[in-house]
């Protein structure tokens, strides 16, 4: 459960029906699995006190809390609510091959699941169910990137204070520059279509943000660059502590975007 930090905001998508935990956009309180989005009725605040006492789990979106409304037992629906009543504990998957975290009721063997036998429709209840070895029941985590699309965002190195910069002579070279709010140091994030993974393309060019030449001989020192073809990036909040934005990457090839 390491990977769980105080005050970080998650996304939850179930292990097996591939849905999130979906706060409604109709009335703030119903809890059901739904698509994955990038909406912040999908993004998860998990708050934690230092002690033994287990987390509380706040919408980013509405500021109520991931909870129920009675005693607890096989079948309660899980509601967003105003009090920080429910308490859960966090652990690490217990299913051997499925990554992510069981999420029980603080000191009972109540997990939260994903109801109706795995159903992945959208609109699925979300609810308690006695703790046992099933998927619906193990829930991925993904940090959620407050990044929305089709918006202008510059992006300036949090080390070197910089700005991302197309060069405004051939419009490939791109470097650290000074931060002006120029067209060529703003850049739009297109959905890539998968969680976290965008397209940041130049309003100025119309180029993307890629690399130089091909992505499976990506190495220490490649050159990032404005490149005619869309380049997607995978998206994720900060790592590192203390320091406020986002790490772009191409995960799957290990190709991280970096000042030298």
């Amino acid at each position: 459960m390491a990977w769980i930090q105080n005050q970080q905001t998650y996304r939850l998508i179930n292990s097996q029906g591939c849905t999130a935990v979906d706060l409604s956009n109709d009335d703030n309180y119903t809890i059901t699995g739904w698509s994955p989005n990038d909406g912040s009725n999908q993004a998860w605040i998990f708050e934690n006190y230092g002690d033994e006492s287990g987390w509380h789990i706040k919408s980013a979106r509405s500021g109520t809390y991931l909870g129920v409304e009675c005693d607890p037992h096989d079948g309660t629906e899980v509601f967003a609510i105003s009090t920080t009543s429910t308490k859960w504990d966090i652990k690490d998957s217990d299913l051997q091959g499925i990554k992510g975290i069981r999420i029980s009721v603080h000191g009972m063997d109540l997990s939260l699941e994903l109801s109706n036998d795995e159903n992945a429709a959208d609109g699925t209840k979300v609810q308690l169910a006695t703790s046992w070895n099933a998927a619906h029941q193990i829930w991925a985590v993904t940090k959620w990137v407050c990044i929305e699309n089709q918006h202008i965002y510059g992006l300036k190195n949090c080390k070197a204070g910089t700005a991302i910069d197309l060069s405004a002579t051939d419009d490939c070279s791109i470097t650290g520059w000074s931060p002006h709010k120029g067209s060529n140091q703003s850049w739009i994030f297109e959905s890539g279509g998968d969680h976290n993974t965008w397209f940041i393309k130049s309003p100025r060019s119309g180029k993307y943000l890629g690399i130089e030449g091909e992505i499976c001989s990506a190495n220490n020192g490649t050159k990032v660059v404005a490149v005619s073809s869309p380049f997607k990036w995978d998206v994720e909040d900060t790592d590192v502590p203390g320091a406020l934005g986002i790490r772009c990457a191409c995960l799957s090839y290990g190709v991280y975007l970096v000042v030298d």
